[in-house]
């Protein structure tokens, strides 16, 4: 799941932003100093994180200039109770990727949120795609360019929503991947804990493989998400599927 660090020290609009970004299918953290956010931004992998412009301690354009000049490169979204051209110009200058004044209209916070992880993980797949334009694991060989895939030397046909999970689970060998993300990144859609979606074309891809010890490989792991089994993958994390 991913994870976004909240630097806020008003405990009710923290609760409010944490409550809005948990609802869009995120774990939130919550921090109160801007010291601390900087320790935490650089030792931790976090998705996001939101800054409250206004902070006890430190002036968040400098936490903001530090933390991109230290090479993080994670979303940022700065909240500012007064608002003004000026301070949002300085703001976005400093690195930040969005600039939003207070109060908030919640909704319409998540959903900038989630559009611009949906943007950082289209970056991601682009980056990913100039190094290796053939991914391979389990007998499976999934061409991104001429966008086809084989198993054990035979083509498989996928549908293009098909092709999107499949590469995305290729591209993440060994690691949990959460609905939300998978929703995100496939179908670049809100996070919704009713939809079947998603366990539909993954029995699709798992039939369409058509062997039984490859389609395993795709794992489902209890209350989080699914797993791609690659040939190189660290097995520890076996116990937490079936």
């Amino acid at each position: 799941m991913k994870t976004v660090l909240v630097v806020e020290p008003d405990p009710a609009i923290s609760e409010h932003v944490a409550q809005s970004l948990t609802e869009a299918g995120l774990s939130v953290e919550i921090e109160t100093t801007g010291r601390h956010a900087i320790g935490k931004l650089v030792n931790s992998g976090y998705h996001m994180v939101v800054l409250n412009l206004r902070l006890p301690d430190l002036d968040v354009y400098s936490i903001v200039a530090s933390i991109r000049g230290l090479g993080v490169t994670i979303p940022m979204i700065v909240l500012d109770a007064i608002g003004n051209v000026e301070r949002c110009i300085k703001v976005l200058r400093s690195g930040a990727d969005d600039y939003l004044t207070l109060p908030l209209d919640w909704d319409e916070f998540s959903a900038r949120a989630m559009a611009i992880l949906r943007l950082q993980a289209r970056r991601t797949l682009s980056s990913d795609a100039s190094v290796n334009t053939v991914l391979q694991g389990n007998g499976i060989v999934l061409d991104r360019v001429q966008r086809t895939v084989s198993v054990e030397g035979d083509v498989v046909r996928l549908r293009p929503t098909e092709f999107r999970l499949l590469e995305f689970m290729m591209l993440n060998p060994g690691r949990v991947i959460t609905r939300a993300e998978i929703l995100e990144v496939v179908w670049h859609r809100r996070f919704d804990p009713g939809t079947n979606i998603i366990d539909v074309n993954v029995g699709n891809l798992r039939s369409k493989i058509g062997r039984p010890a490859i389609s395993k490989m795709i794992r489902t792991v209890r209350g989080a998400g699914y797993l791609f089994r690659s040939d190189n993958a660290d097995r520890a994390a076996s116990e937490y599927v079936f």
